[in-house]
């Protein structure tokens, strides 16, 4: 991983850190993810969070909108698997999925600085390999 990259995914830790979810979590504990897995994931630090937990996270039956402190919560992790092509999901093109529904007016300045770093390091990263 670029330096670049690696220094946007360490500031992503510390601007999102503010961020913590609600419980339960956005995601459904009948049949994606046992409740046992919901209480793991809400509780690890973010950084430590298994790339297969966040993937069932990811992928579960989930609300239209995640409520948005969760999405920021875990984006770290997100950008930190991302950035090490470990994608959270069972195909690359949904990794950040759980984004969609939010509008820009609900991210800061600084966030959304964060996230366009984000992708142009990653994929000037991408076009190095």
């Amino acid at each position: 991983m670029s330096i670049v990259l690696s220094e946007i995914i360490e500031q992503s830790y510390s601007l999102f850190a503010k961020y913590h979810p609600s419980r339960p979590l956005d995601i459904c504990t009948d049949c994606c993810m046992t409740p046992e897995e919901e209480g793991k994931l809400a509780g690890l630090p973010v950084r430590e969070i298994p790339r297969d937990l966040l993937s069932y996270y990811n992928d579960g039956a989930k609300p239209e909108k995640t409520r948005i402190e969760e999405i920021k919560h875990f984006l770290p992790r997100y950008l930190d698997l991302i950035g090490n092509f470990q994608f959270p999901t069972h195909s690359t093109e949904l990794s950040f999925s759980r984004l969609i529904p939010f509008e820009k007016n609900e991210w800061s300045k600084e966030e959304l600085d964060v996230l366009l770093r984000f992708n142009s390091s990653f994929f000037k990263h991408c076009l190095t390999l």
